[in-house]
């Protein structure tokens, strides 16, 4: 099974394969969506199917979850009653509070238990989720596009508690609370006797993280992950303490329509001055990563505390023993630390693939250490615990199969190129796409034509005309290059922790028609030694992607950026491309 987790601009998949001594891990794989393309359908199938095919991933069934914006879950108690009128009652009290109307929305429950109260009445607990219809066409769609068989599609609450199954207290009196900080959602559940009780989602996630560190330090979004890592809000003790006072009780005086993050600038500068004494353009990489992540996370404490205050107000007799933390925000360095502080209670980060059993020999156990966490939604959408007792997935739902295309080897693409031209390579693989399918077309109506010419002659001139617009589109398609290969060429070629890429740009020389004849190549980046630099101007001129390789200077820089101190080489390499048309033309001589 292929649990599919898409996520704002995050895709994370995981395979895994239920088995008698519990679930066997074949596979995962993580990718960042160009913002631009994150709610486009074609574009996140496609991105999907080249996650799966560059993972070899064999599974083809895959579970999924949908945005918190398109769908609920809910904890109910009903009064006992025939099953007959269960589901007409459960239904019309799901639609009292429901955030969209229900007869747009599929809807499912699952009864948990019965109880019976001090007075003699009887009720049941019910688990209701509900999602819009039209989000889950699209979703079953796009899973269909990338080559799936959607089987299931479930709240991402009960994935959650699906993924951490085996690690949640089933004793009787237990009640724990589970916080995922997902991409663009946080979304806290509260277990009791090891059943889902309550739900609460707050749109505050991991990418508020990111973005406060890059806008602050003034990085790029890989070099926010790196630094999220490292710092976190992790200061020194006394430090902590005064910024974590200051900015709570700024938080206690101030209105939600003031100008609070320039209020919260201000009262970390004055309170962390005594202790530092420096100027705040003398702090530390540390601490201006914690104060550019304290507004994010005060907002998330916040929400969370009045989440539980909620909680604790209507089960009084209830009392929360612990927090397990999972999710892509669970690697904030240190968030753990600040929640146990401020929510009073013991918070535990949760990994749900600790000791799981792997099934391929390209995945290694270790890897789970660090990532485990961040894959919490993914594992549990591939264990059948997921949509067993609700699935939102309707039976008659209708979506058109495509052919499966036979999914070849291929290997992995560095994550430098990854990060940094996988919307590029996406981009043009759809150019080059969309001018087949041209070709394609314009050639059957040449041959419809063909049929009819001997009885009307007037066609003629209009099959000359589609001629001369095939040859045109199949001159811009044979003239661009393999751009996939291409850069996955220079990925192999690169010496690694020696050469690091900065940049690659391409500039293309067009005909009077406006269409591409020819592409020139720059690349610039930076070295330890300048022999390197000449080594992978040779290799790249034996490939058989460029000519006239030649290498433009190098000098030695001192980077700005503070996580890199030393001095390197930078660099930079011309060439020419060579287009699909000389490479065809190339292997016809050879043959």
């Amino acid at each position: 099974m292929l649990g599919v987790d898409i996520d704002g601009d995050s895709i994370i998949i995981v395979e895994v394969k239920e088995t008698s001594a519990g679930p066997v891990v074949f596979g995962y794989g993580m990718a960042e969506l160009p913002p631009e393309v994150a709610n486009d359908e074609e574009a996140v199938s496609h991105f999907l199917q080249r996650l799966i095919i560059s993972r070899e991933l064999q599974s083809t069934d895959a579970v999924s979850t949908l945005e918190s914006k398109d769908s609920f879950v809910k904890h109910l108690a009903i009064p006992q009653m025939p099953k007959a009128d269960m589901e007409n009652s459960v239904w019309w009290e799901t639609e009292r509070t429901s955030p969209f109307p229900l007869k747009e929305a599929f809807f499912d429950y699952h009864t948990i238990k019965e109880v019976t109260y001090e007075d003699g009445s009887r009720k049941v607990d019910v688990l209701v989720a509900a999602a819009k219809k039209d989000a889950i066409t699209r979703r079953a769609n796009a899973l269909v596009k990338a080559g799936l068989k959607p089987v299931g599609i479930v709240a991402r609450a009960i994935a959650i508690v699906s993924a951490l199954q085996d690690k949640i207290k089933e004793e009787a009196g237990a009640t724990v609370a589970i916080i995922d900080i997902g991409r663009l959602y946080t979304t806290l559940v509260v277990l009791e006797d090891g059943h889902l009780a309550f739900v609460r989602e707050t749109k505050i996630g991991d990418y508020d993280f990111s973005e406060a560190i890059r806008t602050e330090l003034n990085v790029s979004p890989e070099t926010a992950e790196l630094l999220k890592r490292k710092h976190g809000i992790a200061l020194k003790e006394e430090e902590q303490r005064l910024l974590s006072v200051a900015v709570h009780e700024e938080l206690e005086q101030i209105k939600d329509t003031l100008a609070f993050w320039e209020d919260l600038k201000t009262v970390a500068e004055m309170d962390t001055l005594p202790v530092s004494g420096k100027p705040q353009g003398e702090w530390s990489e540390a601490q201006q990563v914690a104060v550019a992540v304290r507004y994010p996370v005060e907002r998330l404490v916040g929400e969370l505390g009045r989440s539980l205050g909620f909680y604790k107000q209507q089960n009084p007799e209830r009392k929360v023993q612990e927090i397990l933390l999972c999710g892509r925000g669970a690697i904030l360095r240190d968030v753990d630390r600040l929640l146990s502080a401020r929510l009073a209670l013991p918070v535990k980060v949760i990994n749900p693939m600790e000791n799981v059993r792997v099934g391929s020999p390209s995945v290694r156990q270790e890897e789970f250490q660090s990532i485990g966490t961040m894959l919490t939604a993914a594992f549990g959408l591939a264990r059948k615990q997921s949509y067993r007792y609700i699935n939102l997935l309707p039976g008659g739902l209708t979506v058109t199969r495509r052919p499966t295309t036979k999914r070849a080897t291929t290997s992995q693409i560095a994550a430098l190129f990854l990060a940094s031209f996988l919307s590029l390579v996406t981009a043009l693989f759809l150019v080059r796409q969309s001018y087949a399918t041209d070709v394609e077309i314009q050639k059957e109506r040449i041959s419809s034509l063909s049929k009819m010419l001997s009885r009307a002659s007037q066609f003629s001139q209009r099959m000359e005309e589609i001629k001369r617009q095939i040859e045109i589109i199949e001159n811009a398609w044979l003239s661009n290059p393999d751009w996939f290969d291409l850069l996955r060429a220079i990925s192999n070629l690169i010496p690694e922790g020696k050469l690091w890429l900065r940049s690659i740009s391409f500039n293309a020389v067009r005909d009077s028609n406006g269409l591409p004849t020819e592409y020139l190549m720059k690349i610039e980046g930076y070295a330890k030694e300048p022999a390197l630099v000449t080594e992978f101007t040779m290799h790249l001129a034996e490939t058989d992607h460029f000519q006239n390789v030649q290498p433009g200077g190098s000098r030695i820089v001192e980077l700005s950026e503070k996580h890199i101190r030393e001095d390197v080489f930078l660099f930079s390499i011309d060439a020419k491309v060579r287009t699909s048309q000389w490479r065809k033309k190339s292997e016809s001589k050879q043959r």
